[in-house]
This record gives structure tokens, sequence and C-alpha cells, in this order.
């Protein structure tokens, strides 16, 4: 909670802990480390595992927070001390099985995770390729481990120096987080609008019947008031489809071409307008919108 007099006595705390743990560490990074925001960008996050104490469980899952959903998980890799392949397999769109043992666990809003045969072994790298966009002036993508067959087990990755990712990686700035410098010039708290399809005809046939939009909402450093709303050429109301406070993210919604009261809408151009408050100013993108029968 928010109030600060809501909770004022702590009565119990409890705390699960596993032992032995999975690895002495898990040291991760992110590669590229700057990129255009709202962008498809493809990155590779490389785990590098150290299990020097004995007795250490090892770990056969990954899991990485992300910013919004994430287009497609495209590689998976492990390596081994000395840098030779043991297990690869590049998932084509919608494929969730590949060979030796790679898998794709879940694909979540805000979060991926892979499973792969367990690794033990000192000094192997899991090599993870996925595409995604960022929304924010500074993202973290935090890294977590487990192990299936310990119900519950996790233990979170460290940011660091793992791999070599490539000519642009300097092993000094290494680290889990990505940055988008360009937002700041761009002052936009609204992109990648899509209306699909567009025109669409509402005439109960079942075929293109509603028209699905998406926006991302950039920037905000905390939830701002956003309204999506229709409007007619002359300037006239029609429907309020969303009006809510929300944060960074990627959002869809739909329209069937009916009114506030539900009533039909004669066929025509009508005109879609999000607004987003945020913190140093509002932000407006309108996008014609043509509804035929």
């Amino acid at each position: 909670s928010n109030d600060i007099q809501s909770a004022r006595r702590l009565e119990h705390i409890s705390l699960s802990y596993l032992t032995p743990p999975l690895a002495d560490e898990f040291v991760a990074e992110i590669f590229p480390r700057q990129v255009e925001v709202s962008t498809s960008t493809s990155f590779t996050y490389a785990v590098r595992i150290r299990m020097d104490s004995p007795d250490l469980l090892g770990f056969d899952t990954f899991a990485i927070t992300t910013p919004i959903r994430v287009e497609q998980v495209e590689q998976v890799e492990i390596l081994d001390a000395q840098g030779q392949l043991v297990a690869s397999h590049a998932f084509a769109q919608g494929d969730t099985a590949g060979g030796s043992g790679l898998a794709i666990n879940a694909i979540a809003e805000d979060h991926f995770s892979v499973r792969f045969p367990p690794i033990q072994a000192d000094d192997s790298l899991l090599k993870i390729r996925f595409r995604a966009s960022v929304l924010a002036f500074s993202t973290e993508f935090r890294g977590q481990a487990s192990l299936s067959s310990e119900p519950g087990s996790f233990q979170n990755s460290t940011s660091g120096n793992s791999a070599d990712l490539g000519a642009e990686d300097q092993s000094t700035r290494s680290g889990t987080t990505v940055l988008s410098p360009s937002i700041i010039r761009s002052e936009r708290l609204i992109d990648a609008l899509e209306l699909t399809p567009n025109p669409f005809t509402p005439n109960g046939d079942g075929i293109n019947d509603q028209v699905a939009i998406t926006y991302n909402i950039l920037a905000l450093t905390k939830a701002g008031a956003v309204a999506v709303r229709l409007y007619d050429l002359s300037g006239r109301l029609v429907h309020t489809l969303q009006q809510t406070a929300l944060s960074n993210g990627r959002y869809a919604l739909s329209w069937d071409g009916r009114t506030a009261d539900g009533h039909l809408v004669p066929p025509g151009v009508y005109l879609l307008g999000i607004t987003v408050a945020g913190d140093q100013g509002d932000d407006l993108r309108a996008h014609p919108l043509s509804v035929a029968y």
C-alpha cells in the first residue's frame, strides 16, 4: 500500500531457502544496451554460471523480465567452459519446442522463460536471443534461474560481464540495463498505434465486425491518465472506449462500431484519438478510422 499507516506493525515473518543453492552465482548481461525507443530489437542475454562450491544443484529453467510481451524468442544456446557448443536451437515464429531438450517454457506480458537440460558445469554459458521493444529511458531485464525438480526454487542473477557479445560490447559497461536516450528527444508518450482492419464492417456477418486497436505508452515514470475516444468529422464525441490510469506498456482494445448507447454508427470516416497525461506534459495521437457496410 502507498499508505504508510496501513501496516504499522509486523506480526509475523517467515523465510524459505534452498540448501544447497542452485549455483554460487549467475552473472548476466544483455546486448545491445542502447537502442531506439519502441523499436523492435533483437537482444542477446548471456548468463555465466559460477559453480565452485560442492553439491550445488544446477538449474534447467531461466526467466527474464520484459517491459512488454516479447515478440519472439529466437534462439537458445548452451556453451561449455571452453566455448564449445553443447546445445542450440533456433525457434521459428510460434515454435515452442526444439531439439536437444530446449524449449520455450512460457511467454507472459512481463516476462518469458526457457527450459533446457540441467546445467551443472562451472563456467557454462547460457545465451538467449529474443526480440522485444523498450518503452522507457532505462529498462532493467532481470534474470532468474530455477530448477523444475525443486518446486519454488529460484535464484536471481547478478549484473556483470558474462561474455563477449560483439565488437561494441565493452566489458566495463556490461550489465542488464538497456538505455534509450532517444526518448528524451522525441517527447512522445504514444507510439505504434495500429487499427486492424481499417476500414471495418460491423454488419454482423462475423467478418471484420470489430476493429482491434493497439498502442504503446512510453516514457512515463508513474501511471498517467489515458483516454481513448472516437469522434465524427464534425468533432462530436461518438464513444469513449477507455478512460483510466496506465503505465508504460502495450495495450489493446476493440470497437464494435456502436455508440455509447449501443446504436450502430452510420458508415463514414471517424477519428480515433488517444491522449496520455505525462510527467512533463500531455501527448495526443489521432488516426482516421473508416466504417463501411
